[in-house]
């Protein structure tokens, strides 16, 4: 949201709509050009409008503090770290364990090494491979922040799966046999083949897909 925000401002700034469409507004009369350049800004002021009035930016908002759990290069104090902790309301940390654990991490963050990580759950692994400690907090909040997903992209393709699934001619099939066959679908990951021959050797499993169970049974 902050990369979107920069981009809205530097384009607002420096009037760029777009090369063509730049290089087309020079061509045109200059009232008409004025008209056209004022109708696009205000385009672009009404999407950072929407996108402020729906997102908070300033240092006390939850995101900013969050962020700070992320371990960036950029340095930040027990203090701002210990706050973010509070504001994401994590339960079972203790915080002098954590004063130590981080005074560990903070040596580290600056190092070449860390500088290499392009993202945050690369920065905790290596500090969780490398560095001497249990880090037993520090692993309870990486837990707590990594499990708060960053876009509903997951949850539209299991909506997609399950349209694909919950098809018109299985339109009687059990809620559960659909999450049954999602949760299937979505986690395991050896091949079909061999999954097959898995499958092949579970007789629960087998006597469970030839029952009628799995199916909604109508009545009149």
């Amino acid at each position: 949201m902050n990369g979107l925000n920069m981009k809205l401002e530097r384009r607002i700034r420096d009037k760029f709509f777009g090369y063509v469409v730049n290089s087309k507004l020079k061509e045109l009369p200059q009232d008409i050009a004025g008209r056209c350049g004022k109708d696009f800004l205000t385009f672009y002021k009404r999407a950072k409008k929407y996108l402020h009035d729906r997102y908070d930016f300033s240092e006390d908002s939850l995101h900013s503090k969050v962020a700070k759990l992320a371990l960036a290069a950029k340095p930040i104090s027990y203090e701002e770290f210990s706050e973010a902790v509070h504001t994401c309301n994590i339960k079972g940390v203790d915080m002098d364990e954590l004063y130590e654990e981080f005074g560990i991490v903070e040596s580290l963050v600056s190092s070449p090494e860390l500088k290499e990580c392009l993202t945050s759950e690369e920065r905790y692994l290596k500090i969780f491979s490398k560095a001497d400690g249990n880090f037993k907090n520090l692993k309870k909040i990486s837990s707590y922040i990594f499990s708060i997903p960053c876009s509903n992209a997951h949850t539209e393709r299991v909506f997609s799966l399950m349209t694909t699934a919950w098809r018109n001619e299985r339109n009687r099939l059990d809620v559960d046999s659909v999450k049954g066959e999602l949760q299937i679908c979505i986690n395991l990951t050896g091949e079909c083949k061999d999954m097959y021959s898995e499958f092949l050797k579970n007789k629960k499993l087998l006597k469970a897909a030839r029952d009628g169970q799995k199916y909604r049974v109508r009545h009149t």
